[in-house]
């Protein structure tokens, strides 16, 4: 079998509404030609149904690819950094990646929404996470812009993520790095320590740390905005409730006034109706 047409077969398939898909898979293994149709199909008929966060992230790569190439470059700048030991570049950066994150799960739902479908909160958290992982890693990144995720990935910062079975096609380039051994394992495997790698590592490991911080840092002034903001709101409701119990008390004084106003009226027009027959009576007498 060819893969590059099974390749291109399948991101067919994956290029459908999540709906769509099973149908989508099933026409294509149909259509499948030529001296190698009968294993095409079958392979095509293997193709797993990507999770709803995949599927969604699937859509965003076709549809907004300008978000994914950011993140791609944010990751490329990351691993400079890290490699420098810059932690002020590290800080500036993953400050950088949380807006563009937040970007590009807001782009996701808006995509999702297209196809009439919204996001649930454990989705949603699916998406940040498969994105952040885009920055972290190589064969992460490669997983993501195939455009063929069947799950979601994950990552912290120092294994490598795991992207086996994360990709609908066996072979797909950028992924031949599936282990989740760390770096600095790998490279003990094959020669000793040495005091300067130790203390390199360290350097590396303290810069992350000030970058963890510095996230902790914005987290925590993001608590206090949104803090802020619901004493504010608190403030404003109870302002808003007093201002409320005072225009129904006026209601209901207006209203009570309107019925003594309207008594009156009434016994007013009944003693002209009175008056006006007796003028009528003494009339008729005088006639």
């Amino acid at each position: 079998m060819d893969p590059d047409s099974f390749a291109a077969v399948a991101a067919q398939v994956y290029s459908a509404p999540l709906g769509e898909f099973v149908a989508a898979r099933t026409a294509a293994a149909r259509a499948a030609s030529g001296p190698e149709a009968k294993e095409l199909a079958v392979a095509i008929r293997a193709l797993p149904k990507p999770s709803v966060a995949a599927w969604t992230l699937n859509m965003l790569v076709r549809q907004r690819p300008a978000i994914i190439t950011e993140l791609q470059d944010l990751g490329t700048e990351l691993r400079a950094a890290q490699a420098q030991v810059n932690a002020a570049r590290l800080r500036d950066l993953a400050k950088e990646r949380r807006r563009l994150v937040r970007t590009g799960l807001t782009q996701a739902r808006e995509v999702a929404g297209s196809f009439g479908k919204v996001l649930s909160a454990a989705t949603a958290v699916e998406i940040e996470a498969t994105l952040k992982a885009l920055t972290i890693d190589r064969a992460a990144s490669a997983a993501v812009t195939s455009g063929l995720l069947v799950r979601t990935l994950t990552a912290d910062g120092i294994d490598a993520v795991d992207v086996g079975g994360a990709v609908a096609v066996v072979g797909t380039p950028g992924l031949e790095r599936t282990s989740t051994l760390r770096p600095v394992q790998q490279k003990r495997s094959t020669a000793p320590d040495t005091h300067a790698a130790a203390a390199r590592n360290a350097r590396m490991q303290a810069a992350k740390a000030q970058a963890k911080e510095a996230e902790a840092a914005d987290l925590e002034r993001s608590m206090a905005e949104l803090s802020a903001q619901i004493t504010a709101a608190r403030t404003e409701l109870s302002a808003l409730n007093h201002q409320l119990k005072s225009v129904q008390k006026q209601a209901a004084a207006a209203a009570a006034e309107a019925k003594i106003l309207a008594r009156a009226a009434r016994k007013s027009q009944r003693t002209a109706d009175a008056a006006r027959e007796r003028l009528l009576r003494q009339g008729n007498t005088m006639a």
